[in-house]
């Protein structure tokens, strides 16, 4: 009976250990992303030119800086829209939980998988705190992150006028 018990744990085992390898997606060649955040989408990230955009509000000129992200970087944000099934999210976002807060910030994201390209804009109720929402506002947050490391990028500031 013992032997039996152990068998199985064996083939439980190979069993689960094929089925982690077997889920492992890597990041297709071909993925970028072209993203627009923050007060009146003063934020735009272009991962394929390499690009960071920022406008600081105030009729001020936009600033065009270069921003290139490491494979790695691409990585973490491949995994997030992966993990979060991004691609299942429907081009316009609405959530369900209709929670607002002013100034709003809006969203928006068009990136490439496979040679398919997908969006999502979202620019109501970008407050909200369901889950949906809060995956989709981790890429943002991500991407937010990753381009703060650049000293240049980091010393960047709002000049919006109080509503």
């Amino acid at each position: 009976m013992n032997i039996f018990i152990k068998r199985r744990f064996c083939i439980l085992f190979v069993f689960a250990l094929l089925l982690l390898a077997g889920c492992k997606k890597e990041m297709p060649s071909d993925f970028s992303f072209y993203a627009e955040f923050g007060l009146a989408r003063s934020i735009k990230v272009n991962s394929s030119t390499g690009t960071y955009i920022f406008n600081p509000g105030n009729k001020q000129d936009s600033v065009i800086m270069k921003l290139n992200f490491s494979k790695q970087e691409l990585e973490k944000i491949w995994k997030l829209i992966y993990r979060n099934k991004l691609t299942e999210f429907d081009s316009y976002y609405i959530p369900k939980d209709k929670y607002q807060v002013s100034p709003d910030e809006s969203y928006f994201l068009q990136y490439t998988i496979n040679g398919t390209n997908y969006e999502i804009k979202w620019e109501i109720y970008t407050s909200a705190k369901d889950l949906k929402s809060k995956k989709l506002r981790s890429i943002f947050t991500k991407i937010a992150e990753i381009a703060s490391k650049d000293p240049n990028i980091a010393k960047l500031k709002y000049s919006f006028e109080p509503y």
